[in-house]
């Protein structure tokens, strides 16, 4: 008895935590959208920062192509938007390696990316007014 209710409390949490989980990515994706639209950048402060697209770039763009039907182009978009749904998941695992195995298996798609369409192929595009750009700059001025 004490088995099956500790099941049924497992499932019900793991629900609920889904449940929180595609709130909050529904949230981001609706203020990335908005975001995007009325400025024309990126609310990835990696991307903003540094100009190169951070290991998630194109995640957005891929879940849209999905709800539209477009899965190839989702997964042009980025490769690994699947990996999304399985987070809530692997946050009630109990061995750890599989987390690392999903972080380095993220790292390695993200180079594999990076040489193949860094920097003018759509969403691995540079961005040239990103803030290193813009110190780099400033320094430069400040010790001619």
């Amino acid at each position: 008895m004490i088995e099956k209710r500790n099941i049924a409390v497992e499932v019900i949490l793991s629900i609920v935590t889904c449940g929180k989980y595609f709130g909050i990515l529904a949230a981001i994706g609706a203020v990335s959208i908005l975001f995007g639209h009325i400025t024309n950048r990126s609310i990835c402060l990696f991307y903003n920062i540094t100009g190169v697209p951070c290991p998630g770039c194109g995640m957005t763009r891929a879940f849209l192509h999905l709800f539209k039907g477009n899965i190839l182009q989702a997964f042009k978009y980025n490769p690994l938007f699947p990996l999304v749904i399985f987070i809530p998941f692997m946050t009630n695992l109990k061995k750890v390696r599989y987390i690392y195995f999903a972080a380095a298996l993220v790292i390695i798609v993200w180079i594999i990316r990076l040489k193949l369409y860094f920097p003018n192929t759509e969403p691995m595009l540079y961005m040239e007014d990103n803030f290193i750009s813009y110190l780099k700059v400033i320094i430069i001025k400040l010790f001619k």
